[in-house]
């Protein structure tokens, strides 16, 4: 097999990054446990470590790449504090699973026919057919980080546009790069050797046309039917709705409540827009469900969320008869609207109405779980199972595992060698396999990439 410019620049981007890990996690063991004396000088060494000037920064950039150190620092539990949100934890790994469920079904055996056997089997299927809602989970919490932030910064007087920009973007790249590159090269085709082989070549296709679109996080308005690895329509969403962030956030911290106002007629028109849409067949379903402007009343409810919390500060008490009265309204609410879908899908008012308004009920409804678990330290079971400790090391990956799980499903559908059957048993195996690989591909990604790429981005941004 003759290798293209894209493999030897794969072999030898690989190549520094295996050497980066291997001396930097050596020089980790050999510092931390002393079998040694330091790489460097050891007048050097001390005179750096010591410097006002320099701090910790020297040797935490050493350390960036040591898989010792990141693999502790993923594993670690960080204790209850006031400055998380530890709801978030479940939230993100429950949403992210989630989305790893639904592409197996929704994506992956499109290319034949699924056989569902069963009344569990149909309703196993309909829940993870719904992933759709976990984007919005996704949209919501960050609408809530960024306005807790930015309202911090007003306050102090020290908000930097550009270091938000550069910092939420370096978060991306290194990963989304990484990965990119994986897929052009011809590394995937040796793993793949299925009767499916055309089809993981069709999904890794536009990769090589429009790579410079999907690093730019313009792929959904650039090329929004031939998005290279699909899942990162969610990281242009949020990086555009990021970048437009502080206007509102400035807006509500000015306007205070008065702001919620404009919140409210952008998010009627917003949702207006998508019935429209839908109902006139005017805009393709996929870019309503990609496409930036399609999902700022998301994030809207999240910066609103997120300034009565940070308007709240210590007034945590509410009735239990109003938290009740809100868990019962919030829920019929959505409740309904599925109902409805469910029994009045083929008439195009009802399905164009269901288009604009389920996701946002969905978002409301996980707005105030959200408000209840942290905001009031309530919500019981709800609040102790999202609140779990058990949950951290997989948000901390949860954007590895959202990127690579496209790629190893994708590659395990190639390799099919027949059409399946699933049953309930089945799809809870292989979604369960799905999920378990994913984690551990989603270990190694951030172990070698996302966590050294945050360290040095920090560093940087100082």
């Amino acid at each position: 097999m003759l290798l293209s410019v894209i493999d030897y620049i794969a072999i030898v981007i690989f190549s520094l990054l295996l050497g980066l890990i291997i001396s930097s996690t050596i020089y980790d063991l050999y510092m931390e446990r002393n079998l040694c004396r330091p790489l460097f000088n050891k007048s050097w060494y001390n005179s750096t470590i010591t410097s006002n000037r320099f701090s910790d920064e020297p040797t935490t950039l050493y350390l960036a790449f040591s898989l010792h150190r990141n693999y502790s620092d993923l594993l670690k539990i960080e204790p209850p504090s006031s400055k998380t949100i530890e709801c978030f934890y479940g939230l993100r790994a429950l949403a992210v699973f989630w989305v790893v469920a639904g592409h197996r079904l929704w994506k992956h055996f499109s290319e034949e026919p699924l056989k569902y056997t069963g009344p569990f089997s149909e309703f196993v299927t309909k829940v993870v057919w719904n992933n759709k809602y976990a984007a919005e989970v996704f949209f919501l919490m960050a609408g809530i980080l960024v306005t807790l932030s930015t309202l911090k910064a007003l306050d102090e007087k020290r908000v930097n546009l550009l270091k938000m920009y550069i910092g939420r973007y370096g978060r991306y790249m290194p990963t989304l790069a990484a990965i990119l590159l994986f897929i052009m090269s011809s590394f995937p085709a040796l793993l793949v050797d299925g009767y499916l082989k055309k089809y993981f070549e069709s999904r890794t296709e536009p990769c090589h046309k429009y790579w410079w679109s999907s690093l730019l996080l313009v792929q959904t308005y650039v090329n929004p039917t031939a998005v290279c690895i699909r899942p990162t329509w969610y990281l242009s969403a949020d990086f555009h709705l990021f970048v437009l962030s502080p206007a509102f956030i400035f807006t509500v911290w000015k306007l205070k409540y008065k702001a919620f106002l404009l919140f409210a007629t952008v998010i009627l028109a917003n949702q207006i827009g998508i019935f429209v849409a839908s109902y006139y067949d005017t805009v393709p379903n996929d870019l309503i469900y990609y496409q930036t402007h399609f999902r700022i009343g998301q994030f809207l409810v999240g910066i609103a969320l997120g300034y009565i919390m940070h308007e709240r500060k210590g007034k945590h008490h509410m009735r239990k008869r109003t938290q009740c009265i809100g868990w019962i309204v919030t829920i019929l609410v959505f409740v309904s609207i599925e109902v409805i879908h469910k029994l009045y899908q083929e008439q195009r008012f009802v399905k164009s109405l269901y288009s604009s308004v389920g996701r946002l009920a969905w978002t409301v409804l996980t707005s105030w779980a959200i408000f209840v678990c942290h905001h009031l330290k309530s919500g019981g079971v709800v609040n102790w199972c999202l609140s779990h400790p058990v949950w951290q090391p997989i948000a901390k990956m949860s954007m590895s595992i959202y990127l690579i799980h496209e790629v190893y499903q994708s590659l395990t559908v190639a390799n099919m060698e027949a059409a399946l059957s699933l049953n309930s048993a089945w799809m809870i195996h292989i979604i369960g396999g799905d999920i378990i690989a994913s984690i551990v591909f989603g270990a190694v990604v951030y172990c070698v990439i996302e966590a050294p790429s945050i360290v040095i981005l920090k560093c940087l941004l100082k």
